[in-house]
Formats: C-alpha cells, structure tokens, sequence
C-alpha cells in the first residue's frame, strides 16, 4: 500500500485571530511532501499557533487565540484527511 502523502498545493489560511486574515506558510511548508499522521496535524497545528500575529482585548487573551489556533488547525488537517480516504 502507498505511503500518504501531503499533495501539493496546499493552502492554510486563518481569520478571526488578529485584524487581518493570515495566510500560514511555514505551516502550509511543513505539510508538503510529508506522510500524513497525528503527529504532522500536531506539528503543523503547533506552527500555525507561533506564526499567528493575534490580538488581545476584552473577547480573548493572545495566549487563548494561540491555542485556539492550534486546535483549529491540527482537527482540520486530520479532518480533512479523513475526508479524503
């Protein structure tokens, strides 16, 4: 059976998090070319969290939006993949 792999292209955007939306490279860059697994949602979930810019005010702390993001982004991914089998 075939390794799964990451195809390319690959897009992560996020909004919601800050006062623009945030296209994520270096999470969108990890994912390329990779076998896909829990592990790779987590890291790349972990990326997007550090790479965001967010803001805080009186609906959320900086620190919450960061691990929000991690959260939306590493159950997309897996999400996602499980949509695609």
């Amino acid at each position: 059976m075939a390794t799964p792999r990451v195809p390319v292209p690959v897009l992560l955007v996020v909004a919601a998090f800050s006062r623009h939306v945030a296209l994520l490279e270096q999470a969108r860059a990890a994912l390329v070319g990779e076998t896909f697994g829990p592990e790779l949602a987590e890291h790349v979930g972990n990326l997007a969290a550090q790479e965001i810019k967010p803001i805080s005010d009186v609906r959320a702390t900086s620190a919450y939006r960061r691990s929000v993001a991690f959260v939306i982004v590493r159950d997309a991914l897996m999400q996602a993949w499980d949509n695609c089998g």
